[in-house]
C-alpha cells in the first residue's frame, strides 16, 4: 500500500491519497475553522430550546454561533440533587456574560458556527481539556496493559481541573516524549488565559492556522510513504514538525518530494480530474451504471441506476443486481467522504426482493464507513425500499460552495482550481 500526503501551500489545501485514489481532502475554512477559540459573550438566549448565541466577533456574516445546554460544560456543573431536576440554560448564563468558547462545527451558508465551553487544545500525542478533570484513552489503543499504563501516567501528570486525553499516536511513544508535550499544551493554556485577560474587545484568542501543522499532527503515521510539497518553506516546516515531534524513526521510511510548479503537484495525484467529477450531479460507475447526487437544504437524495451494465458473467439477475448495488454502495461513501455531505441522506438502491441481500449490502456499507470520521448511522430499509442515512457535520461540504455569491466565502483552493478547468466550473460556482 503506497500512502502519500500532498501539501499544497499555493493552493492552501492537502490532500491524503492512497495507491492514487484520494481518501480525504484538507481545506481550512476562511472565516471559522473547528478548533478555534474566541472569547465572546452571550447576546439571545432562547429558554424553549436550551440554547444561546454567542457574539464572537465583528463579521457582518458570522458575527455569532449558536451554544446548547448540553455544550455549556463547566458552565452547567451543579451539585447533584435527590430530586429529578431538568436544567434550564437561563440558570446558567446571562445576557452579557463573557464566555470562552471554542467551534466544534464550521458554519454554512444558513447557519453560524456550533460552538461549546469544553475546550480542547490537541497536540500530536495528547489532548489537553483544561475544564474536565478526567483522564481519557483512544478506543483504538485496545491492550488492557498499555491502557493502564496511560491511564497511571495520566494521573501523575493531571493537574487540577484540567483533563487529559491520550491520543492513538501515543502509543509506543516514549514517556518523556508525552511528558514534554503535556507541559508544552499546559504552558499554552496559561498563554490563552493571559492573552483573554488582557483583551478589551470580543475576537479570536487561538487558530491553529499553520496547514502544515495541522496535517502533520493529524495524518502522518507510520503507513505514509511520500510527503509531496510545492515550496521550500513548506520543506522545512515538515521537517521541523517532524523533528518536533521526535519522529527520528519514522522520517528515515518516508520519502520528502519538493515540487517547484504547483499545478504539476496537483496533476500527479490527479486532484483536478477529482474536482471537475466532484462538481457534478451524475457520477459514473466502473461496471457500466451511474449515481444521481441532488442535495437540498433539508438532505440529499441518491440514486442508483443500472444504467448500461453488462452481464459479461451471465450471472444472475438478482445476483447482477446484488453487484451493482455493492458497487454503487463503495462509491456512494467514497463521494460521502470527499465531498462531506452530512446531515439526512437516503439512498434508492436498485430493488432487492432477497431480504438477505438487503442485510448483506448494509453490513458491507457499514464497513465502508468505518473509518470515517464522522460517524454514519445507518438505518434499515424503509417500507419504501430507501437506505436512510445521517452523517454529522464537522467541517464544510462541496456542495456549500454551489450556493455562494460571493468569492470572499471561497477558499483560495476553490478559485485557482477555477482556473485550472474553468469549463467545468462554469455551472458549479
Amino acid at each position: 500500500m503506497k500512502k502519500q500526503i500532498v501539501i499544497s501551500e499555493v493552493y492552501q489545501l492537502g490532500a491524503i491519497t492512497i495507491n492514487t485514489s484520494i481518501k480525504h481532502v484538507v481545506i481550512p475554512h476562511e472565516k471559522h475553522q473547528v478548533g478555534d477559540i474566541y472569547y465572546g459573550f452571550a447576546y439571545k438566549i432562547f429558554p424553549s430550546i436550551n440554547g444561546a448565541f454567542i457574539y464572537i466577533g465583528l463579521d457582518n456574516h458570522y458575527s455569532s454561533g449558536f451554544i446548547h445546554l448540553n455544550d455549556l460544560g463547566y458552565i452547567k456543573r451543579r451539585r447533584s440533587l435527590d430530586r429529578l431536576y431538568i436544567d434550564n440554560i437561563y440558570e446558567f448564563i446571562i445576557s452579557k456574560q463573557k464566555l470562552l468558547v471554542q467551534v466544534i462545527k464550521e458554519p454554512n451558508f444558513n447557519k453560524g458556527p456550533r460552538l461549546t465551553s469544553n475546550i480542547v487544545i490537541n497536540g500530536r500525542y495528547l489532548a489537553l481539556m483544561p475544564f474536565n478533570n478526567s483522564i481519557f484513552i483512544a478506543k483504538q489503543i485496545i491492550n488492557p496493559i498499555d491502557r493502564s499504563c496511560f491511564n497511571a501516567l495520566g494521573k501523575l501528570l493531571q493537574s487540577h481541573g484540567i483533563g487529559i486525553m491520550f491520543r492513538e499516536f501515543s502509543l509506543g511513544i516514549n514517556e518523556e516524549i508525552l511528558i514534554d508535550e503535556f507541559f508544552f499544551l499546559k504552558q499554552q493554556w496559561y498563554f490563552f488565559l493571559k492573552r483573554t485577560i488582557q483583551l478589551n474587545s470580543f475576537c479570536l484568542v487561538y487558530r491553529e492556522s499553520n496547514l502544515i501543522r495541522h496535517i502533520i499532527r493529524d495524518y502522518y503515521n507510520l503507513d505514509v510513504n511520500q510527503i509531496m510539497v510545492d515550496s521550500l518553506f513548506s520543506l522545512q516546516q515538515v521537517k521541523f514538525f517532524l523533528h518536533h515531534w521526535k519522529c527520528f524513526i519514522e522520517i528515515n521510511q518516508v520519502n520528502i518530494y519538493l515540487y517547484k510548479d504547483s499545478n504539476k503537484l496537483i496533476k500527479s495525484i490527479y486532484l483536478h480530474n477529482m474536482w471537475q467529477t466532484l462538481s457534478k450531479h451524475k457520477v459514473e460507475l466502473s461496471i457500466g451504471g451511474y449515481l444521481i447526487i441532488e442535495t437540498l437544504n433539508a438532505m440529499t437524495i441518491i440514486d442508483v441506476n443500472s444504467g448500461a451494465f453488462r452481464n459479461s458473467l451471465n450471472t444472475k439477475t438478482k445476483d447482477a443486481i446484488l453487484t451493482t448495488n455493492l458497487v454503487a454502495a463503495k462509491e456512494i461513501a467514497y463521494q460521502l467522504i470527499l465531498r462531506n455531505i452530512s446531515g439526512i441522506i437516503l439512498v434508492d438502491f436498485i430493488d432487492m426482493q432477497n431480504s438477505k441481500d438487503k442485510f448483506f449490502l448494509l453490513e458491507y456499507l457499514y464497513n465502508l464507513f468505518e473509518e470515517d470520521s464522522a460517524k454514519p448511522q445507518i438505518v434499515q430499509f424503509s417500507e419504501l425500499g430507501l437506505a436512510e442515512i445521517t452523517r454529522k457535520r464537522i467541517a464544510q461540504s462541496l456542495n456549500d460552495f454551489s450556493l455562494c455569491d460571493s468569492y470572499d466565502f471561497i477558499p483560495i483552493c476553490y478559485i485557482l482550481l477555477l482556473d485550472m478547468c474553468a469549463s467545468n466550473w462554469i455551472d458549479f460556482v
